[in-house]
């Protein structure tokens, strides 16, 4: 196993904090227009405003599921072994926490009147069971259940898919089995349009487009990590640049509204599938990659200008990744992410990152797991900014973890003081006058 990186750590947390409060953004507190201008000073004074909420939606949206989805896969070239019984083992346990989520999701779901239309602001009184309200308004009857865990559900579904490739970049497979995986991403994508309400367009642009980026990015990937080619560093990093423009172009350049109606399913998979497969290629060959773009890092300055999301917010599409009219917005937009990952990537080799306490990370997966219901009867129990419900629900996570954490830790009792007979023996480790007592 590689050495952990324990900022992949940090960063998973803090976009789980993050992610969270996007969801309390549209859980019906207040009314979730379209657009919400960042016009602060000129505001009527009897307007809600609601600062912290533009700042996420506008700034931290763009890169927040990217950035998920990346450390997703950096972190599983840390240890990837590429046999098929730990890769089981590691889908059963995600699979195991998503069931968890879901059930967590349902039972809240079945308290509620069972209706897309009862938001906190606007109750059905007398409906439910222990809530007049749901925190997904708006949200049809599936997706309240499914929720937040569409991103284990899309985990899983992306270890499966990119297995050929990891198992080619770690010498452990088949190159040829790569067209494999390219074949089998066309088709699936293939699959989408037909089942995403097509247009009369015949969709072999589409296709074409999608086939060709997809080939671009799996040679590219190989190539960073081939021995063969012997590149060398900053030549690798040049490769790694290669395959995260292939992913923009990918998703960005033919509108998909020309092919599909509902274009939401189709473009936040080509992201996130590509963006956890370059998680992967640039963290694999972390040690052998140099820098490149880095060594004139002032030119960074004006490329975060250029990529820069606006202040003002636009819905354009779904929630968790806005899919612009502009094929120029989209490329940028979706370029500024993957300026951030970069970014991060580079200084994470420089600034030493000390290593998370076990209790954030853990409150954080808890919190992931369970906002929903707890949101839920914070709710019920009279709160309704988004800021305190998060603040809340963050806490009470964050206090559980903790105190599971307390009750896990060794019992010290001072010297000479042993509970039992077998709590006295010679291996005891004596600390500054405390002995260490094994449970």
């Amino acid at each position: 196993m590689a050495e952990r990186l324990h900022f992949l750590d940090w960063f998973r947390t803090l976009m789980i904090w993050a992610v969270v409060y996007g969801h309390l953004c549209f859980s019906g507190l207040t009314p979730s227009p379209e657009i919400i201008l960042d016009n602060h000073p000129f505001a009527n004074k009897t307007e809600t405003r609601n600062s912290l909420g533009i700042r996420y939606m506008s700034i931290v949206r763009q890169w927040c599921i990217p950035l998920l989805f990346w450390v997703a896969g950096a972190a599983s070239s840390l240890s990837y072994k590429g046999d098929w019984e730990k890769t089981c083992s590691g889908i059963a346990k995600v699979a195991l926490i998503t069931v968890f989520g879901i059930l967590a999701n349902g039972f809240v779901w079945a308290m509620s009147p069972m209706d897309p239309e009862c938001s906190p602001m606007d109750p059905c009184p007398d409906r439910g069971v222990l809530f007049d309200f749901t925190v997904v308004p708006n949200g049809g009857k599936i997706f309240p259940i499914v929720f937040q865990m569409w991103f284990t559900i899309a985990l899983i579904s992306l270890v499966l898919l990119n297995k050929p490739l990891f198992d080619a970049l770690s010498n452990r497979g088949s190159e040829r089995l790569v067209a494999v995986q390219w074949l089998l991403t066309v088709v699936l994508i293939a699959g989408l349009v037909k089942v995403s309400d097509p247009s009369d367009l015949a969709m072999w642009r589409l296709l074409s487009l999608i086939a060709i980026c997809e080939a671009l990015f799996l040679v590219a990937a190989l190539a960073a990590a081939s021995e063969t080619l012997a590149f060398q560093g900053s030549q690798r990093r040049f490769f790694c640049y290669f395959c995260a423009l292939a992913c923009v172009f990918q998703v960005s350049l033919i509108d998909l509204h020309q092919y599909v109606g509902e274009v939401t399913i189709i473009y936040i998979f080509l992201m996130c599938n590509k963006l956890y497969a370059l998680g992967f290629v640039m963290t694999y060959s972390r040690e052998a990659v140099g820098p490149c773009i880095s060594r004139c890092w002032p030119v960074a300055f004006l490329l975060s200008v250029l990529v820069a999301p606006s202040s003002n917010w636009s819905m354009s599409g779904h929630m968790t990744y806005p899919y612009y009219d502009a094929a120029l917005d989209r490329c940028l937009y979706l370029g500024g992410a993957l300026v951030v990952i970069f970014s991060l990537d580079r200084v994470s080799r420089t600034i030493k990152c000390d290593s998370q306490p076990s209790w954030v990370g853990n409150g954080g997966l808890l919190l992931y797991l369970l906002h929903p219901a707890i949101a839920t009867f914070l709710i019920a129990a009279g709160l309704r900014t988004q800021v305190g419900i998060w603040f809340g629900a963050t806490c009470i996570c964050m206090a559980i973890a903790a105190a599971f954490e307390a009750g896990r830790r060794p019992r010290w009792t001072t010297v000479g003081m042993a509970d039992t007979k077998e709590d006295a023996v010679e291996d005891n480790v004596v600390h500054d006058g405390y002995t260490e007592i094994s449970q």
